[in-house]
């Protein structure tokens, strides 16, 4: 189940990620939020885990029909809407990570390929989990392992682990190529 976080809470630290995260800002029928909680239960098990998604994270998608693995997304914006019909809605806007089965390009598998590819309406209640990419060679066994060690970005143990991806290439999904990640590549775009 998901729900918004509450005004005030911030992604990061400082004054100005405070300031950004005071309240929802609304914009026509659209309402739009830093970020929400994903609680996640496991099957057989009482524990429930909650995971803070905010905007610039990673997450799994739900497979749509067809596809055979969960979509990978960066998130950089959310909001809720209400259009006419009533039904209030949860969605985001997200830069799609391909899968190389879902490329040209053999990989093993844990890579993925960043693109440009934005995916514009995306249905908040379809993420199924939180997951780590880290982009480059050198970055990949750092951030991997500190990520082990030290919890997610608000402090809570990470339970269970998440699912962890390398990205070495930008995908160019229009033209079927690729190019080694830049810095740019590994930039939050719009949140």
């Amino acid at each position: 189940s998901l729900q918004w976080l509450p005004p005030g809470h911030a992604a990061g630290a400082g004054a100005a990620a405070a300031a950004a995260a005071a309240s929802p800002k609304p914009a026509g029928f659209r309402t739009y939020y830093t970020g929400f909680v994903l609680q996640l239960s496991s099957l057989g098990c009482e524990h429930v885990v909650q995971r803070h998604v905010t905007c610039g994270d990673f997450v799994l998608l739900a497979p749509l029909p067809g596809e055979a693995e969960a979509r990978v997304v960066q998130l950089l914006a959310m909001w809720q809407e209400v259009p006419s019909d009533g039904q209030v809605r949860m969605l985001g806007r997200g830069r799609r990570f391909y899968r190389p089965a879902e490329t040209i390009f053999p990989m093993p598998d844990g890579h993925l390929f960043c693109s440009d590819h934005m995916e514009e309406r995306v249905t908040l209640a379809g993420v199924l989990e939180k997951c780590n990419v880290i982009f480059g060679a050198a970055a990949a066994a750092a951030s991997m392992a500190a990520a082990a060690a030290s919890g997610d970005a608000h402090g809570a143990k990470v339970q269970p682990p998440r699912a962890q991806f390398t990205c070495w290439f930008h995908y160019d999904h229009v033209k079927s190529t690729l190019r080694a990640v830049t810095a740019s590549d590994s930039a939050v775009q719009g949140c």
